[in-house]
């Protein structure tokens, strides 16, 4: 009678489990999964918010300076300084009397080159370079480097303060009053640089920070094949007054090899084409905007991409240089470069699985993008509480709910004072005359039959 006695337990405690924890699965599950996607949707909806708020602004910063280079390139006193530089550079060697200074000039700069400018190349890159291979070899570029580079007191890098080298020249005279007005506007906005560039010789006539580049010819000097030559003949070629030309970002041997984006429109006086006027773009406005994290938690980040795989802005995760150093390898990444926008959870070539939401830029000139993405592991932070959270409070539900079957077991038997099998025999063996311990259990029997 054991046996039957067990059975009848296990269907009672079955039957309580089943229709007491059934329940509690499906709701559990259902709640589960429900919440974990309302939290994954909003990590998603969070990053693509963050997403579009960058592209907003990114787009409108590249507008803005747009509008400001061919602003600037239209306004009064920009076209009178073209006009005058046009002239006056080509005086600087007569009124100087370069003939005769020319090879002191010449060893000064060369100084200048394989000294200052191949240390401080040497710093920055970690490589060497032949310097000399890079001075100029016209009179007009010598003298001008001269004057404003070599013979300039104030240290490297900060070349840009001299307002004027004194040398009584047309050209010192218009320096004069014009380099501080444009400074300033550099300054303003955070430029790298500003140029003006003669149309009928490719030679920039006016540089505020005066880089090798200063006096050198972007038609037949060493800078002929850099993407600032490219934007200065798009502009040159372009026919239009508001043409504005913007130049993807390369490295430029000027300014150490850094990265370096152009954007140029010509200079009109009228229906005469007397310039180029062209700005060398500002790395940190950039990686400022792509640098704010607000809503990124620790481990997100967002950053430019070109269509090239490599990265266009500086990681802030990063100290070494990422911008045209870093390369991306992911599903969003080839997505974006093919012009497509969306989110997903993907995985690094570093083995990082993280959430992308990514869009392409629309700035005329450039084929970019922009990713924002933020760690899996932190995203679904939440999600991961979520699930032991649930876990826990199913564990301990399931512990109550067989205590209670188990209470609930042992009411029915007190009540009915045993196994209704057992009653049953017990019940056959009195109606037989047998009144003797039961011989199938070895017990006497209890209960409201005990004797």
């Amino acid at each position: 009678m054991k046996s039957a006695n067990v059975s009848l337990k296990q269907k009672i405690l079955g039957s309580l489990l089943l229709a007491g924890l059934s329940p509690l699965l499906v709701i559990g599950l259902v709640t589960d999964f429900q919440a974990s996607s309302a939290l994954e949707t909003q990590a998603f909806n969070q990053l693509v918010s963050v997403r579009d708020i960058q592209k907003k602004q990114i787009e409108n910063y590249f507008q803005q300076i747009r509008d400001q280079v061919e602003t600037l390139s239209a306004n009064r006193m920009v076209i009178d300084a073209a006009k005058g530089f046009r002239f006056a550079f080509k005086l600087l060697g007569s009124e100087l009397n370069a003939g005769e200074q020319l090879d002191s000039y010449k060893k000064k700069l060369a100084g200048y080159y394989t000294g200052q400018f191949a240390g401080e190349y040497r710093q920055r890159t970690g490589n060497s370079i032949d310097a000399g291979n890079l001075m100029p070899e016209n009179t007009l570029e010598i003298v001008a480097q001269h004057q404003y580079i070599a013979a300039n007191e104030h240290p490297l890098g900060e070349k840009h303060r001299l307002d004027g080298a004194g040398d009584d020249s047309s050209y010192d005279d218009l320096h004069q009053r014009y380099h501080p007005s444009i400074r300033q506007y550099l300054e303003k906005f955070g430029y790298y640089d500003i140029f003006i560039v003669d149309p009928t010789t490719g030679q920039i006539i006016y540089s505020v920070f005066k880089e090798l580049d200063f006096a050198t010819s972007l038609d037949t000097g060493p800078y002929k094949d850099t993407n600032f030559a490219r934007v200065y003949r798009q502009a040159a070629e372009s026919g239009s007054t508001s043409a504005v030309v913007l130049e993807d970002f390369a490295a430029y041997t000027p300014s150490y090899e850094a990265a370096a984006s152009f954007i140029a429109s010509p200079i009109y006086d009228d229906s005469n084409f007397v310039g180029v006027l062209v700005f060398q773009m500002p790395v940190d406005r950039i990686n400022a905007i792509m640098g704010q994290r607000g809503g990124l938690g620790v481990t997100g980040q967002t950053y430019l991409l070109g269509e090239d795989g490599l990265m266009r802005s500086q990681s802030p995760f990063q100290q070494d240089n990422t911008i045209l150093a870093t390369r991306v390898e992911s599903a969003a990444a080839s997505a974006v470069i093919a012009g497509e926008t969306g989110q997903q959870v993907v995985t690094l070539a570093s083995g990082k699985s993280v959430l992308s939401a990514y869009t392409p830029l629309q700035i005329e000139g450039v084929n970019w993008a922009l990713l924002a993405e933020i760690d899996e592991s932190e995203a679904f932070a939440a999600i991961a509480s979520l699930h032991w959270v649930v876990l826990v409070l199913v564990a301990v539900t399931v512990a109550l709910v067989i205590a209670m079957a188990l209470f609930v077991a042992r009411s029915v038997y007190r009540q009915l004072g045993g196994d209704p099998t057992q009653i049953e025999q017990i019940a056959q063996d009195i109606a037989r005359g047998d009144l003797q311990v039961d011989q199938h259990s070895g017990e006497r029997p209890t209960g409201v039959f005990a004797s």
